[in-house]
C-alpha cells in the first residue's frame, strides 16, 4: 500500500476529496460510507494507479427537514449523495 505525505493528504483534503492524493486522478471510486456515532468513514480507491485510502467524516452540524444545512456540513451531505 502506498504511504501518503502529510502534503499529499493536506492538498486532498485542502481540495474537496475529488481527486486521488497520490497521482492526482479524477478517477476514483467510494465504497459505502459506514457510520459509527458522529463519525463516519469511507474506502476510496483510485482506477488509474491502485492507490486506497479511507475518507473519514465527523459529525459537524444538525439540521432538520426544512432546515438549510448549517455552515460545513453541505460538503458532508454532498460526500454521502454523490460520493466522488
Amino acid at each position: 500500500m502506498l504511504k501518503l505525505t502529510e502534503e499529499q493528504k493536506k492538498a486532498y483534503l485542502e481540495g474537496g476529496g475529488g481527486r486521488c492524493p497520490a497521482c492526482g486522478s479524477e478517477d476514483i471510486t467510494g465504497g459505502s460510507v459506514e457510520i459509527e456515532g458522529g463519525h463516519a468513514h469511507q474506502e476510496v480507491d483510485c482506477v488509474d494507479c491502485d492507490a486506497t485510502w479511507r475518507d473519514v467524516y465527523t459529525l459537524s452540524g444538525i439540521q432538520q427537514d426544512d432546515e438549510e444545512p448549517a455552515r460545513g456540513t453541505a460538503e458532508w451531505f454532498r460526500q454521502l449523495d454523490n460520493p466522488f
